[in-house]
């Protein structure tokens, strides 16, 4: 028991302070992402499939790491460096820890039109039926999903000036000249950055565009004003 603590936890009960149950509290409902995710699977747009994707706690990623040793054990039971193959275990432990992450959503069609509800389930029947049922790049999409909402509720992300951006797209542009040394400046950036800048440079692009056709009406509509 903490000495400062007015009250006795139960027998064998670990004393919990105030920040402990909020946190417990807060653990019952994680924040999860809602993604479409038809397009993956090639089922279409019609209904549109979703997927919730929330961050697992540290006993979820070391319990997924257990199951994907065990899975690889099973897998190859008579072949010893099969066993010991950090892809294969890793790729096994990127399934498992999905089946965590990855919830049902149930929509339903609300006055204010479609809602989306997460459930207490998850999206797959298990780890083995994702190794049965989707391929390599499908669970890589799915995996590249979790990655990105992980970083955003770390504020990973939110931690990038608007000038430590522009430095970053000036150093994709020189890459994008072949420039070697830029080159390698963003191959050793995370993916989740790369997709960051990839989405500021198209919201840049987007906006230049618009203001170009804005600037290109004033000028049509200023020929055909009459000269005074």
């Amino acid at each position: 028991m903490h000495p400062t603590s007015p009250m006795k936890p139960a027998a064998n009960e670990p004393y919990r302070s105030a920040l402990a149950q909020a946190i417990e509290a807060a653990n019952v409902e994680r924040p999860c992402k809602i993604f479409p995710i038809g397009g993956i699977f090639g089922l279409g747009n019609t209904p549109i499939r979703k997927v919730a994707i929330r961050v697992n706690v540290k006993a979820e990623e070391d319990l997924a790491l257990v199951r994907a040793h065990r899975y690889v054990q099973g897998l190859a039971s008579d072949l010893e460096s099969v066993k010991r193959d950090n892809g294969l275990i890793l790729d096994a432990m990127a399934r498992h820890a999905l089946f965590e992450a990855c919830r049902e959503i149930v929509t339903t069609q609300g006055p204010n039109g479609e809602e989306d509800k997460v459930t207490k389930y998850p999206a797959f029947p298990g780890p083995e039926w994702m190794t049965e049922n989707l391929t390599t790049d499908q669970i890589a999409s799915i995996l590249h999903l979790y990655n990105q909402t992980r970083a955003e509720q770390a504020g990973w992300l939110e931690d990038l000036s608007a000038e430590t951006v522009e430095d970053m797209l000036a150093v994709a542009a020189e890459a994008g000249e072949k420039n070697g040394v830029a080159r390698v400046g963003l191959a050793q950036l995370p993916r989740e950055q790369l997709q960051f800048l990839f989405e500021q440079c198209a919201l840049k692009l987007r906006a230049a565009r618009s203001d170009l056709a804005l600037l290109a009406r004033m000028d049509a509509a200023a020929e055909q004003e009459p000269a005074s």
